[in-house]
Parts: C-alpha cells; structure tokens; sequence
C-alpha cells in the first residue's frame, strides 16, 4: 500500500524547496555550513513524512499535512533573516510578523487536526 500519487507529488516538493533554500543559504553560513545541512534534512525528512504519510486519512490527516509547509517557511523565513538579511534590509519590516502568524496558524491546526482525528469533536 503507499500513499496517494498527490501526496507524492508534494513530498518531492518539499525535498527540491529545501535543496533551493540550501543553496541560497549556502553563501553566508560560514562555520555553520554542517549543522544547517543537520537541521535542513530534519526539517526535510518531517515535510516528507507529513506529505507522504498514510495515515492519518481524511480530512484531519490532510490539515496536519498542510502544516508542514508552514513549518517549512517559518525556518526558511529565520534562516534568511539569520543568513542572507542584512540588518537594514526591506523584508525585516515583515518577517517577524510572519513567522509568528504561520508557527501560531501551525500550531493551532495541529491541535485542531489531532483533535479531530481522535474523534473529540
């Protein structure tokens, strides 16, 4: 049994998005070149099983999955912020505002969705 061709689709996704942010952060990693590439594969390996998880189905699985993305983009806006954002730069007037509404929306469907998924609503 394997997951559906979509889920798939989306987990390879997630793979080649953190390839391009590998490479994009590459240049200002310096000394931390090996622990980002560590922390990069973790971040991989959750949004691929997220994605290409057969359970939980159903519409509480697929909210859970959703939020893997998310967690994604809140590590890939601190990422930029910590390596490739100069102090003066345009898109800190916004990144803070969003990572703290994708990690609290995460957050929330995770709990909503594992909530549903146990039947408790």
């Amino acid at each position: 049994v394997t997951a559906a061709p979509w889920r798939w689709i989306a987990a390879h996704g997630v793979l080649a998005a953190a390839v391009c942010l590998q490479a994009w952060l590459w240049p200002g990693l310096g000394a931390l070149r090996f622990p980002v590439i560590v922390y990069v594969g973790v971040i991989v390996a959750m949004g691929v099983a997220a994605w290409a998880s057969l359970a939980p189905r159903g519409a509480s699985g697929l909210l859970v999955a959703t939020v893997a993305p998310a967690v994604i983009a809140v590590d890939a806006i601190l990422g930029g912020e910590r390596f490739r954002l100069r102090a003066d730069a345009p898109a800190r007037a916004w990144t803070p505002h969003a990572v703290l509404w994708l990690y609290w929306t995460g957050q929330a469907a995770i709990a909503f969705g594992v909530v549903w998924m146990l039947g408790l609503i």
